[in-house]
């Protein structure tokens, strides 16, 4: 078995957030768990286990303190179904979830072990979808990344590399900060940055090796241009995504979205900079609604 490709930035890609945000969707997910100790066949002492939407959820803790994690991940399949235009199945995902990192390493090391370590993993094969965590500063979005990519995988025959993080780098904030609340804004913002690179380099990588750490945030900036700019990109990104579904090689999206807007790429700056500037707005207005002083 062999893990999904993604890269090691992953594990150091931010730093640490502060608390996540709320969603509150699919409340019957959470109820379902029960807290009985539970062995599956590797003699993990799981201590609750529960089914939510199509994750089968094992854990060797008590996940009553993450329910709105759960009730999100209990969303998570029928989001990504209704902004992609996907069909996303009820193939089960098994969803292994660590209190600690102790606990995680030595799971991986019995069930994995020629995986590399990472602080939480999307494994699969031709008949199984895996996603492993531990409660780590980041395990919200941790969780949250991995299970799109399962979800994207189990909708779509073949994924670009390019795409799949894009959408998963999107979809691992919470509903409410997905379209202003992401940290890749102020990445953007920094005097540091270098500009968003072109589509087109973006879908030539096709090896993790090829990926830098901007390349995350890029792909994420081209995916928030189709979901949230003009109507007609995320025509273009539907319609992309349903030629693969059906097992099509389609036009790359370079070339689709250059058709319909010939300086994309002036447009793509525009989008992020109009949402930059509602995410300082916010980050302004915050002292004054909630009577702390930053914007998290």
């Amino acid at each position: 078995m062999l893990p999904h490709p993604h890269l090691p930035f992953h594990t150091v890609r931010r730093n640490a957030a502060g608390p996540r945000w709320v969603n509150a969707f699919a409340l019957w997910a959470t109820l379902a768990c029960s807290a009985a100790s539970v062995a599956i066949a590797d003699d993990t002492p799981w201590v609750e286990s529960c089914r939510i939407d199509s994750f089968r959820l094992r854990a060797d803790f008590a996940v009553g303190a993450h329910d709105t994690l759960l009730d999100e991940l209990g969303g998570l399949r029928r989001d990504v179904s209704q902004t992609l235009g996907i069909e996303t199945t009820q193939q089960p995902v098994d969803l292994y979830l660590f209190g600690d990192r102790t606990a995680y390493e030595s799971f991986l090391q019995r069930r994995y072990p020629k995986v590399p370590f990472r602080r939480a993993l999307f494994i699969k094969n031709s008949v199984s979808r895996v996603v492993c965590a531990y409660r780590s500063e980041m395990f919200d979005v941790d969780l949250r990344h991995e299970a799109t990519h399962a979800l994207l995988h189990s909708a779509l025959p073949r994924v670009p590399l390019w795409i799949d993080e894009g959408l998963a780098e999107y979809f691992e904030m919470a509903p409410a900060e997905r379209a202003s609340g992401h940290p890749h804004f102020e990445s953007l913002a920094s005097d540091e940055a270098r500009p968003v690179a072109s589509l087109a380099s973006l879908e030539r990588k096709v090896k993790l090796v090829e990926m830098g750490r901007d390349d995350y945030r890029d792909a994420w900036a081209w995916v928030h241009f189709m979901l949230h700019g003009p109507r007609e990109a995320h025509e273009e990104l539907v319609g992309y995504l349903a030629e693969l579904a059906d097992g099509k090689e389609p036009e790359p999206l370079s070339l689709r979205l250059a058709r319909r807007f010939p300086d994309v790429e002036h447009q793509l700056v525009q989008h992020l900079a109009h949402y930059q500037h509602l995410q300082l707005a916010r980050a302004i207005s915050a002292p004054a609604t909630t009577g702390t002083a930053g914007h998290r």
